[in-house]
Order: structure tokens, then C-alpha cells, then sequence
């Protein structure tokens, strides 16, 4: 039977919510809180189905209901005109905000520097409807860009710009809010092509940790430093043979060596050469990501997939003295028992672990002081150790895919562009074995010392070297 007007205003709240027929197909489900909503309950191609009118009038709900029942005889299901509908309705900033918001947090690295990204550029569409963008909205945008001075971005800012907005509207595909990618047919602009790697020299090299290890001298603390000199004072007396002093040292506390690191900053910089890690992945580093661990052979770090801007697990191989140089910094205070390099400040306040996220101003320093001793190096960033890493491994002769599994690259394409500079010395060695004039001329067997003088028989009749 259905519902009179007054048995409908007389719905009331109970302790659990329960649904009310109003004859037919037709619902209301009560509340706890008292709200009422109306729904209507369908089969469509053999599966039972509801859909959700919200809370409305028992008139509307039951002109909702015709109106369904009318589109199940033409055999439309009316779950799926609401939905579309809606995202008729839906906004490209609703989306970003809403769903794409939740999305970026589980899945990107950065969601919040994406999201500011996309709000800088595309803010002033995102009143738009989501299903109204075509090829020529992005073209307009790439072709008017311009930064906050007001200078025209880059290529490859562009093409970053590209990738974060593109993103969006392929999750948008993926839910089926819109049905067709408006950006399929976008290419991104191509890049610069004289990009220009910097690593350090090994002179630059020495002088940044000359530094490093200054600083760590100049912040020790009390216990360090009477740890330090009286491991200086037995070293002497042994190299005396002096053993009338050394009985009357306490040397049982040489075997409790404290951290000789004043903070996170030389052991940072360390795993960053030696393993070619991206600011992110050192500083996300846990204990556990350390196996196979042994004073004669090193270790193994991993970096894990969710730390790794390709998003793939790598393996990268360390030395021992790296090895003895983290067990140091595990005995320092600031060292966390989950994190490698934890929040200081957050550990001290609360004892929370957290991954630190800034470490420029303890940088900018150092290199500050390095850039005394050596002033080449003034302004560089600390990614230079890692691409120091990699160029080291291209003039050892490693092989350039190799070293991009060790660096985690996601192309090895990538690898070549940025080290392309060194692997043209093994061309220069390729190129000498071979005689350019072979073919040319007869009677010229060996290939010239130097490829840049060309080769020369002298004649009989002449003392200047002519070719024959």
C-alpha cells in the first residue's frame, strides 16, 4: 500500500534505521539521525540494483520513480544516466580536489607540490566542466603559459606541467567520468638538447668533505672529544712502545667509541656519493632497508619502490668503510631505531620518528666553507654527489645500462643523455684503432699515434714528408 502524506510526516527516527515501502519499488530508509531518503530498488539485465534519490518530497520521489521506471522499459539502466549526469555537472576543480586529491596521496611522492602545480596553471579553468575539455584548451594554455615573473617556462617545465594535468584526465577515463582523454593527441614540446651534466673533480670532491669533516670537528661534543684525544694519546704511546704510560690510561674506553658525526649531514652526504641516491631515497632510508651486512664485503641497501622516484625496487652494492661509517652514525643520539636520518628536531620534542624533508641551509653551509678551499664549487646542489656517482661508474668502463639500474633511472636513454659527455672518450679510444686512410691509399700499414696528424711516407729525393 502506499504511504498517505500524514503516515509519511509521521516517520520517526528508532535506535537502528529501517526502510519504509511505499507500495511498489519505491523506499524511504529513516535514519537515526531522522534524515529520510528516498530509493528505488530495480533489476536490470538479471542484477538487482538500487538508486539513491537523496532526501526528497514524497511527490518527487515518486515522479523520480515513474521517470525510472519509464527509462527500465526502454531498457536504459538509470544508475548509468545519473551517473553521467552527474559527471556532466562535475568540475574540473571538484574533481582535482575531490578524487584525484585522495588518489595523488596514495600514489605520488609529491601530491602536494602537484596539487599546487596544477592550481598555479590550470586554476583559472577549474570552474569548468570536466567533460568540456578538447586538444585545443591545452593548446591555448602551453602557447599563453607563462611563470609568476612572467617569463615563459621552459620545455621541460612545460612538459612537467603536461604530465601532472594529463594524469588527471586519465583517472578521470579510468572511473568513467568522461569517455574519450581530451590530451590523447598532445605531445610534449621536445627538450633542450645541450643539456650540461656537473660532477665533481677530485679536487672539488676533497675540498667538500675537508669541509664536512671540519664542521663535524668544530661540533663535537665534550664525550667526542676526550674520546678522540685519548685515542690519539694511546696511538703515540704505542708507536713509543712507551707501556709504563699506557697501563695507567683507561683504554676499556676505546672500545665504547661514540658517533664521531655531529649530525646527519656527513653521513647523508656519504650515502649520496657512494650510492647515486636521490635527495628523497637517503632521507627515507630505513635500518631494515640494510642487509647482507659484513666487515669484509660491505652491504646491500635497498631502495624501496615506494621511496624510488621510478617507482621500482633497486639494489645498490657499499663498500665496508661506508658500512663502518653507518654503524658509527647508529650510535649517535640523533639516529632513529626505524629511520636512518629521522626529524631531529621532531625526535627531540616528541621521540617520533619522522623523515627529514629540508637539509639546504646545513648544505648551503658547507659548501659555503668548501667553496673557500676550492671556489669552483660554490652553488652546487646536493644531486651533484649523485651525478658524481654515476660519472665515476661511466669512466671505470661500467657498462651504461648497469649504471643506469644503479642509479635508478626509468630509461636508459635517460643515462646517455646525462652522461654522454664521458662516453665520448671510449669513442675517441674506438676511433683510433681504425686507419681512416686505409682504404684510400696503399702502402700505409699502421694507423697514425695521434689522430689528429696524418700519416706520411718520406721519398727518396726530398727531405720534407710527402703523401704518396
Amino acid at each position: 500500500m502506499p504511504l498517505t502524506k500524514r503516515e509519511f510526516e509521521r516517520l520517526k527516527p528508532k535506535e537502528k534505521g529501517y526502510y519504509v515501502s511505499d507500495g511498489g519499488n519505491l523506499y524511504f530508509f529513516v535514519a537515526t539521525s531522522g534524515a529520510i531518503s528516498a530509493s528505488y530498488k530495480y533489476r536490470h539485465r538479471g542484477k538487482q540494483q538500487r538508486i539513491t534519490f537523496g532526501q526528497v518530497s514524497l511527490e518527487i520521489a515518486r515522479k523520480l520513480a515513474r521517470d525510472t521506471k519509464d527509462l527500465l522499459a526502454q531498457g536504459i539502466d538509470p544508475k548509468k544516466v545519473a551517473e553521467d549526469k552527474k559527471a556532466q555537472e562535475l568540475t574540473l576543480g571538484q574533481f582535482i580536489e575531490g578524487r584525484f586529491n585522495d588518489w595523488a596521496r596514495t600514489h605520488q611522492q609529491s601530491p602536494q607540490s602537484t596539487l599546487a602545480m596544477l592550481r598555479d596553471q590550470f586554476g583559472h579553468l577549474y570552474k569548468r566542466p570536466l567533460a568540456s575539455f578538447s586538444y585545443d584548451d591545452f593548446d591555448k594554455w602551453r602557447n599563453k603559459s607563462r611563470l609568476k615573473n612572467g617569463a615563459r617556462p621552459a620545455a621541460d617545465t612545460l612538459n612537467r606541467y603536461t604530465t601532472a594535468i594529463r594524469r588527471v584526465f586519465s583517472y578521470a577515463v579510468e572511473l568513467r567520468l568522461i569517455d574519450e582523454h581530451p590530451m590523447a593527441s598532445f605531445k610534449k614540446l621536445k627538450g633542450e638538447e645541450n643539456y650540461t651534466p656537473r660532477w665533481l673533480t677530485p679536487s672539488e670532491e676533497k675540498a667538500l668533505f675537508e669541509a664536512i669533516t671540519h664542521r663535524d670537528s668544530q661540533r663535537h661534543s665534550a664525550e667526542v672529544k676526550d674520546w678522540l684525544a685519548l685515542s690519539d694519546l694511546v696511538e703515540t704511546l704505542l708507536n713509543k712502545d712507551d707501556e709504563d704510560k699506557l697501563r695507567h690510561l683507561p683504554v676499556e674506553k676505546l672500545s665504547k667509541a661514540p658517533s664521531l658525526f655531529c649530525d646527519y649531514l656527513h653521513p647523508v652526504a656519504t650515502l649520496t656519493l657512494v650510492a647515486g641516491l636521490r635527495r628523497r631515497e637517503v632521507l627515507n632510508l630505513k635500518w631494515s632497508d640494510l642487509s647482507q651486512e659484513h666487515i669484509s664485503t660491505g652491504a646491500v641497501l635497498t631502495i624501496r619502490a615506494s621511496n624510488a622516484k621510478s617507482r621500482k625496487e633497486r639494489y645498490v652494492p657499499i663498500q665496508p668503510v661506508t658500512l663502518i661509517q653507518l654503524n658509527n652514525w647508529r650510535r649517535h643520539p640523533c639516529a632513529g631505531k626505524v629511520l636512518m636520518f629521522p626529524n631531529p628536531t621532531v625526535l627531540k620534542q616528541s621521540g617520533t620518528e619522522r623523515p627529514m624533508r629540508d637539509i639546504d641551509t646545513s648544505w648551503d653551509n658547507v659548501v659555503a666553507s668548501a667553496a673557500k678551499i676550492e671556489p669552483s664549487i660554490a652553488g652546487i646542489g646536493i644531486r651533484t654527489l649523485r651525478a658524481t656517482f654515476g660519472s665515476k661508474l661511466v669512466q671505470a668502463g661500467v657498462s651504461i645500462f648497469q649504471v643506469s639500474e644503479l642509479m635508478g633511472h626509468a630509461d636508459v636513454e635517460v643515462t646517455k643523455r646525462h652522461y654522454a659527455v664521458l662516453t665520448l672518450d671510449d669513442a675517441k679510444k674506438a676511433i683510433r684503432t681504425v686507419d681512416p686512410f686505409a682504404v684510400l691509399r696503399t702502402g700505409i700499414t699502421e694507423p697514425p699515434r695521434d689522430s689528429n696528424v696524418l700519416p706520411f711516407k718520406q721519398t727518396s729525393g726530398g727531405k720534407h714528408g710527402v703523401f704518396e
